[in-house]
């Protein structure tokens, strides 16, 4: 009985150990399409001690094929989404899937709503795999020289996320103030939540503000944990706030995503599902939220969530602001079911 050589595709963090190898298999992966060039970038003119210093600044792994070496692909994290810096594997194993498979395991290792990736044009067989993952060539190209234009790839996997709404434990809040606080654009929303409190958020303090998955029809505030199902991840957090339980009103308040998980409408699809609880298991019939003026993309998915603009609050400041802002208080009311649905 033979066995798949597929499911013995490993990928692996390379060490240092392994720097040597790993540069001869980088060598001869690249050889037969760089060969002919003498650029500077040519993979293949790379000195092999610029290459191991590189492997412990990059985020590199070993593709392997039982126990021998046969690839290596490095991804990272760039913040706004996941980016496949690069990819190569052995020409004898070009035509077996193995670049294919090290890239599944590759996304599962990092699992994000948008990955992007950089190829020559016209490097078909990068091209070719690269779409049959999903991925898909932007408009734009870049010339890296005389010879050589690059073409941008990118994959939208926010569609193949299904999204849960749990309740919020402790370490799911401790990793949400991690985004905030390391978000460059996190003062477009962080300003709402600090109350005079320090520029970043601290765990202790901002807890204060959260019941920790204390959800009952009577309670003050509902907090949710965002959680991407099919990677066993939770990649944001909101919450239902100052419920009123005889008028049927509420706040939705602390809406953060992973940044990685930002752009593919998990936001949107979020607060739909946030909205859709609220109403129907718990008959909430208006909900409100403020969101500042400069947080343009936050607007527009609550736009896009069935809220609208009812107020705003021009030159507000309060405790800990630098300068004036721009307050948006928006409303969503729920529509009433028809008879026969009641």
């Amino acid at each position: 009985m033979q066995t798949d050589p597929k499911r013995m595709i490993l990928l692996r963090h390379a060490s240092a150990q392994d720097a040597q190898a790993l540069y001869l298999v980088r060598y001869e992966a690249y050889l037969p399409q760089y060969g002919a060039y003498a650029s500077p970038d040519c993979p293949c003119v790379q000195d092999e001690e610029e290459f191991a210093r590189g492997l412990k600044r990059r985020n590199t792994y070993c593709i392997t094929l039982g126990d021998q070496i046969v690839g290596g692909l490095v991804m990272e994290n760039t913040g706004e989404c996941v980016e496949l810096r690069e990819i190569y594997v052995l020409p004898d194993c070009q035509q077996m899937g193995v670049a294919q498979v090290a890239l599944l395991h590759a996304e599962l290792r990092h699992p994000a709503a948008r990955y992007r990736a950089r190829v020559i044009s016209g490097e078909a067989a990068a091209e070719g795999l690269l779409r049959r993952m999903g991925y898909k060539a932007l408009p734009q190209y870049e010339r890296v020289s005389d010879r050589v234009t690059r073409v941008t790839m990118e994959k939208d996997a926010s569609s193949m996320v299904t999204l849960s709404l749990e309740p919020m434990k402790r370490e799911d809040l401790a990793n949400a103030i991690s985004w905030c606080n390391d978000d460059p654009q996190g003062e477009r929303y962080r300003l709402l939540w600090l109350h005079g409190r320090e520029k970043l958020l601290s765990m202790t303090e901002f807890s204060k503000d959260f019941a920790f998955g204390k959800h009952y029809i009577g309670a003050p505030q509902m907090d949710f944990a965002i959680c991407a199902v099919e990677f066993g991840r939770v990649i944001g957090i909101v919450s239902l706030t100052n419920l009123d339980w005889e008028t049927k009103r509420a706040q939705v308040d602390y809406l953060v995503l992973d940044p990685k998980w930002r752009g593919g409408r998990l936001g949107r699809r979020a607060m739909e599902q946030l909205c859709g609880i609220a109403q129907e298991q718990y008959g909430f019939t208006s909900l409100r939220l403020t969101v500042l003026e400069e947080n343009r993309s936050a607007i527009e998915c609550f736009l896009a969530s069935g809220f609208a603009e009812v107020l705003r609050k021009p030159n507000v400041m309060r405790a800990g602001d630098e300068q004036p802002h721009t307050r948006i208080l928006m409303m969503r009311i729920a529509k009433e079911r028809p008879q026969h649905e009641a």
